[in-house]
């Protein structure tokens, strides 16, 4: 997938379809499920992510040193 889409840095999404569940389901010979990947380029982002820890009201974390 990733070679037949040329992706260099990308991401995927990955989906599995049910297909013998719900209101519209059918007595038809079929997979119970399919999987449809999806590959895109990675979204742009304007400035550097930076990731945080915060401190939950249930558990308190050790303060890490400066």
């Amino acid at each position: 997938m990733i070679r037949a889409n040329k992706v260099t840095e990308g991401c995927a999404r990955v989906y599995l379809v049910y297909n013998r569940v719900g209101f519209w389901q059918s007595n038809e010979a079929h997979a119970q499920v399919d999987l449809i990947i999806y590959t895109a380029p990675l979204p742009g982002h304007r400035d550097v992510v930076r990731l945080a820890l915060r401190e939950h009201a249930a558990t308190r974390l050790p303060r890490l040193p400066a």
